[in-house]
């Protein structure tokens, strides 16, 4: 029997260690692609990918690279001084099957524009999972990047612009979009179909018809983006349970942040200068500290149940507009709107709300409206307008130093305890 000591034991797992270390080391090489040639390995992106093994590097120079890419194993293609892939009218120029991968510092454009049953022609195409695409350009494509059918890729400091739609996700759950700039897109700066727990962060959209277009995708993370000179800024279809907070819309045709879905949580957004500055038609949504000025419609709530709480709205024409029933609307304040304050359109409950500087303060269109403890000040008009309305109830509220108190039109209106001065 041969008896191996402590130490010879530490010394023989240091020698595989090593070992294992070096022959990691020795398989990943880097390969150098040049389309002039000179010293570089290869000429072609491909020849190089067709030579490469699992985990290489491909650094690829400056240059017009006419070619339709495919990336089918574990590699990191990195560009040296933002070369060109040009797919020529025809395909995709670079397609990524092999998950794993990374794509640094490209200029794609000039994809063909077949549909090909959802496998698009675009800039740059991923059909597999944790990937990363950074810091690369793709313009004038059918699709900039699009991910189809594949999870867990980041797509990060990326401008792509003047393509027919920027960067696509369609059955894509669990990626990130992380400051990318999408401009000068036909439709969409961004379009994420049917893909759920998306990470959109510090994008900025600008001039598309859809900054950026969320379509029955659900349970996504928007923070901190900004849409500006789109027709529509950031717009959520069938697209639930999602949280936007610190986003900025601006100088949009329609409307800055609109979303016909229902339970999601807007904190912190601004919206100004649109038609619409943040517009819900869903149910169930919460609204806290947003703030909406110059736009024609500060809030625009046609949905029911949901919760609007210390929210702002200034220097709109409308600033809180609501047509949905059962909304409740705590502690927010709108001010120098030119024609209304606070508008309700369907049974609501409103707690000390400020109204000052208005056309109206508050106008009341509908019944069952409760109303306590909301100031109205200083309005051109009414302090509080029941244009037509039953069964309201307006009790504790201050009413001061507007053009006329508190106007009645309606039955069974009560009025407890309030101070009309």
């Amino acid at each position: 029997m041969i008896l191996i000591n402590n130490t010879a034991k530490i010394m023989v797992g240091i020698a595989i260690a090593f070992l294992l270390f070096t022959v990691s080391s020795a398989s990943a090489a880097t390969i150098t692609v040049n389309a002039s040639g000179g010293s570089a390995d290869y000429m072609s992106i491909q020849a190089a990918i067709n030579n490469a093994s699992t985990g290489d590097v491909i650094e690829v120079q400056s240059g017009t690279y006419l070619e339709n890419v495919v990336v089918n194993k574990t590699l990191s293609l990195k560009g040296i001084g933002m070369p060109l892939v040009n797919a020529s009218g025809s395909g995709t120029a670079i397609t990524i099957t092999s998950g794993g991968s990374t794509i640094d510092g490209f200029n794609v454009t000039g994809s063909g524009t077949d549909w090909n049953g959802g496998d698009a022609d675009s800039g740059i195409k991923i059909k597999s999972d944790n990937n990363n695409v950074l810091n690369s350009t793709a313009g004038f494509n059918n699709y900039g990047v699009y991910v189809f059918e594949s999870m867990d890729n980041t797509i990060e400091n990326n401008s792509v612009y003047n393509n027919t739609e920027g960067i696509y996700l369609l059955y894509s759950h669990n990626n990130s979009l992380i400051g990318n700039n999408l401009s000068s897109n036909t439709n969409r700066g961004a379009y994420i179909s049917n893909s759920d727990n998306i990470s959109v962060l510090n994008n900025f959209a600008q001039n598309n018809n859809y900054g950026i277009n969320w379509y029955f995708s659900g349970n996504s993370t928007i923070f901190n983006n900004s849409a500006t000179s789109n027709n529509y800024g950031m717009y959520l279809s069938s697209s639930g349970n999602s949280n936007l907070a610190n986003n900025t819309a601006y100088g949009n045709t329609k409307i800055g942040i609109y979303s016909d879905s229902s339970d999601n949580i807007f904190t912190n957004n601004t919206a100004y200068s649109n038609s619409y500055g943040l517009y819900t038609t869903g149910s169930s949504s919460t609204l806290t500290n947003n703030i909406a000025y110059s736009n024609m419609y500060g809030f625009y709530t046609t949905g029911s149940s949901n919760t609007l709480t210390n929210n702002t709205a200034y220097s709109n024409s409308y600033g809180f507009y609501t047509t949905g029933s059962s909304n409740t609307l705590t502690n927010n304040t709108a001010y120098n709107n030119t024609n209304r304050g606070f508008t309700i359109h369907a049974g609501s409950t409103l707690i000390e709300n400020n109204a000052f500087n208005n056309g109206y303060g508050f106008w009341i269109e509908s019944d069952y409206n409760i109303l306590t403890n909301n100031t109205a000040s200083d309005n051109a008009n009414y302090g509080f307008y029941i244009y037509v309305g039953n069964y309201n109830k307006l009790t504790k509220n201050t009413i001061s130093s507007n053009n006329a108190g508190i106007s009645l039109s309606g039955d069974s209106n009560i009025l407890i305890h309030n101070t009309i001065t």
